[in-house]
């Protein structure tokens, strides 16, 4: 009905589910990853069933089968889809195939339809996994009789989360160029990260559990708008036997939007979107290089050269600049780190929205320190994520270029990081620490961002004869175990200590003056040193 070759599309999802049960899992960690085995969705499978029990013990607490069928499916929804973007946007951006199936005579929709089934399928079986514990819990609760229903109701929530997924991915694909549809699905990823962490600290928040538990078995007007109630609404039918209008509706809704919704996807956005994907393998183009030369007229040379002090720390500047700008792993590896800014957010205003304290109050005090000092996690983290590259082979050209000192290169790279990254991060944070506290802790915020560069640039005492160039280490390989247990013990000593330190000098009048002149000479110092590193204390 479709148009879809049976027989080829049936032997594309046999070897794509294959590939699957070989392939690597972020979740089982890196020691599983290094061992041969062809069962590891199994561990996947059971990692998410252990998920799904603490999502199903909600069962319990909700006062109706509507309520809590709303939110244990929601969450299924939500699960599949933000597991789609963050995890697995490889299964339905994959490329690869088209290298083999594009030159033979295979349909787009059969090439579509094959990677639509792949990728239900795979879903689908991750789905059956994290619902085992909640299925037994309805089964326990609302009686055994409306288990299949909730069955068949989570597996009709992967359908709408595979094409809200999807259809994000073809209005990308669509409306976007072939070159720019990786760049804008990994900010999509990294939103989503970001939203994780900031959800971890808002949603406790805002659920009020004994305004749940007085909650009303009833169908109120939102509820026609949240595909997850669409399918509660008809669990709740049948277990309640009540054929009511808005009963029926929700029913409908359930029974109706989700195969409507893969056959408008499958037939008629499916075959502009196959055509897209075939030029997706391709890594460069005549935009782009008209963008690189008009970048080396812009901003970033003037900024080079007024910050380093040779023509090697220029260069490396520049390279490390441009590399973490385009590198889209790298991105997604450091971006999420942004997303501190939202638990520090509560750690500052928290005792305001739960009502133990004014806004006066908060004032009166030094609170922001803990929220300057406690910033400079973002710094490290920006700054050890250049170190690490998935093209990391090509740092041969560091050994090939005539530097003599690899200070330059090392003193480059970490200007670039500071300066992109913590920079405008600092500032951000900072505009909030002043929009409540006022321009008289300026002092103490510039001293608050030279105490991250000074903290940052102590990996200078850390090392003696194991130091990387920048983006010269596999993002797989394990740091030093005992290089990275002094830099965590001199932070945990440091960071405390320097907070106390500068809690003391603000009772003194100019004592935020002096903690900028403190860090100052203490961030030159370890700048310093870096002058002194030669090449045999490289691997």
């Amino acid at each position: 009905m479709l148009g879809v070759d049976y027989a080829m599309m049936r032997n594309i999802v046999e070897v794509k589910f294959t590939m699957d049960n070989r392939r690597n899992h972020a979740s089982l960690g890196k020691r599983y990853q290094e061992k041969e085995s062809s069962q590891r969705l199994l561990m996947v499978y059971g990692i998410n069933a252990l998920l799904g029990g603490l999502i199903g013990s909600f069962l319990f607490i909700a006062p109706s089968l509507l309520l809590a069928l709303t939110i244990v499916l929601g969450y299924v929804i939500a699960w599949v889809a933000l597991t789609l973007i963050t995890d697995y946007s490889e299964l339905l951006l994959d490329t690869t195939d088209n290298l083999i199936l594009l030159p033979r005579p295979v349909s787009d929709r059969t090439i579509w339809m094959a990677r639509l089934v792949h990728l239900t399928g795979y879903i689908t079986l991750l789905t059956l996994s994290i619902i085992l514990l909640p299925t037994v819990f309805v089964g326990i609760k609302y009686g055994w009789v409306i288990v299949p229903v909730f069955v068949l109701l989570s597996l009709q929530a992967v359908l709408i989360a595979v094409f809200l997924t999807t259809l994000l991915y073809m209005l990308v694909v669509r409306f976007s160029s072939q070159e720019r549809v990786k760049d804008i699905i990994s900010y999509i990823q990294i939103a989503m990260s970001i939203l994780f962490t900031a959800g971890y600290q808002i949603m406790p928040r805002m659920i009020r559990l004994g305004e749940v538990m007085e909650a009303e078995n009833t169908i109120r007007t939102w509820y026609y708008a949240v595909p997850s109630a669409w399918l509660a609404g008809l669990a709740d039918m049948f277990y309640q036997q009540q054929y009511d209008t808005p009963h029926l509706i929700l029913s409908a809704l359930a029974i109706l939007v989700p195969p409507a919704l893969i056959y408008v996807n499958s037939k008629y956005l499916a075959p502009s979107f196959t055509k897209k994907l075939a030029g997706l393998a391709s890594t460069g183009s005549e935009e782009d290089k008209v963008v690189v030369e008009k970048s080396r007229r812009g901003l970033l040379p003037w900024l080079a050269e007024a910050v380093t002090n040779s023509p090697a720390e220029r260069a490396t500047f520049e390279l490390s600049w441009k590399i973490t700008g385009r590198d889209r792993r790298f991105k997604m590896r450091t971006y999420p780190a942004m997303g501190s800014i939202v638990p520090l957010l509560f750690v500052i205003i928290g005792p305001v929205l739960n009502g133990r304290q004014s806004l006066d109050q908060i004032r009166e005090g030094a609170l922001y320190l803990v929220g300057i000092y406690v910033l400079q996690v973002v710094a490290g983290t920006f700054y050890a994520n250049t170190y690490q590259s998935d093209d990391y082979k090509a740092s041969w050209v560091y050994d090939a270029a005539p530097v003599a000192e690899p200070s330059e290169l090392i003193l480059g790279n970490f200007k670039a990081a500071i300066l992109k990254f913590y920079t405008p991060f600092y500032l951000v944070s900072s505009v909030l620490l002043l929009s409540i506290w006022g321009w008289h802790i300026i002092d103490d915020l510039l001293a608050g961002y030279l105490f991250a560069l000074f903290i940052t640039s102590l990996e200078a005492w850390t090392k003696n004869s194991n130091w990387k160039v920048p983006f010269s280490q596999e993002p797989k390989v394990k740091a030093d175990a005992g290089r990275t247990t002094l830099m965590l013990i001199m932070i945990m000593l440091v960071l405390p200590v320097c907070g106390l330190i500068h809690w003391g000098a603000t009772k003194v009048s100019g004592g935020g003056l002096f903690m900028v002149l403190l860090y100052g000479v203490l961030l030159w110092s370890t700048l310093k040193s870096y002058r002194r590193l030669r090449w045999s204390q490289f691997q």
